[in-house]
This record gives C-alpha cells, structure tokens and sequence, in this order.
C-alpha cells in the first residue's frame, strides 16, 4: 500500500530538533473561514489534541519516548495544526515510521564477529541489514481519526447555530 507524502514531511522545528509533520488542513478539515477565530482555535486544539492521541496508538515502543515526543502545534488564527514527532533523542521517528530497505554493512577492519547456524564463530567481511518495515503511524493515526473530527466539527457547529 502506498502512501501519499504531500501532507507528510521532514523538518527541523525551532530548536533545531528533526520532525515528522502531518498537515490537519489538506483535506480532512473543510473551509471553515465563517468561524470565529477563538471557537475555531479551540476546535483544531481539540482536533489536533484528538489526532496525537490516534497517533500515539500505533507507534511502537521499547522506550516510551517516541510516543512521549508526539506533539501538536495550533498557530494564533487556529485555521490550521501541525502534528511533530520526534526530536533529539527521537532521531530515528521517521524511519519507524516509513521503514527502512534492506542495506549492506560493509566491513570495517578485518571483519566483523559473526556466527554460523552451527554456533562456529567467524570473521564476516560484509553482511546484509535486513531493514525494517515501514509502520506508518502518522497516515494511520490521522486515518483513524477522521470519524473523531467530524464529531468535532458537527458540535462546532451546534455551537454556531447556537451563538446566532
């Protein structure tokens, strides 16, 4: 299954830190320009709270920190959020997250320690990573929330009609 990337990207956040971002607004939000900006701040705060939440359910943990390090960003008009995972200590966020390919380690010195099936230890010159599968907790966790964000915007709404 392939995945689409034009709402997920790589960045460095203001401390400098590499980030996995996934962008609320690029099709799971309708236009909501008619709403008032302090509901509608509270709404996507709501929203984005909501969508780190799924997120945080499927990624896999040794640690615990990648999940500690999901966080939401909702700017001051509250028109849009940006999920962010990962930081320094959280590096490797986005190869869990698309996998990783296969790869060859080559040799350094005179070889690395390796042991045969039969438990015989010998010197390997290079061997082959077997990569690791790509997770995809970002599509999946903003997949899953969908239902959750239009639950979100019918009571956004509700509360419109009601201030009118």
């Amino acid at each position: 299954m392939r995945h689409s990337d034009d709402r997920r990207r790589t960045t460095d956040d203001r401390r400098g830190d590499r980030v996995k971002e996934y962008d609320l607004n690029a099709g799971e939000i309708p236009d909501l320009n008619q709403v008032p900006q302090k509901i509608m701040r509270k709404s996507m705060r709501l929203i984005a709270r909501t969508v780190s939440d799924r997120i945080k359910v499927y990624i896999p943990t040794r640690s615990g920190k990648l999940r500690a390090s999901v966080r939401s960003r909702v700017p001051a008009d509250g028109r849009s959020a940006t999920i962010l995972v990962g930081n320094r200590q959280t590096w490797y966020a986005s190869l869990i997250d698309r996998g990783v390919r296969p790869y060859r380690v080559p040799k350094k010195g005179r070889g690395r320690v390796g042991r045969m099936p039969s438990g015989r230890i010998v010197f390997v010159r290079a061997y082959i990573n077997p990569g690791r599968p790509a997770v995809h907790f970002m599509e999946r966790g903003a997949t899953d929330s969908v239902r959750d964000i239009e639950g979100i915007l019918v009571r956004l709404g509700e509360q419109e009609l009601g201030a009118v």
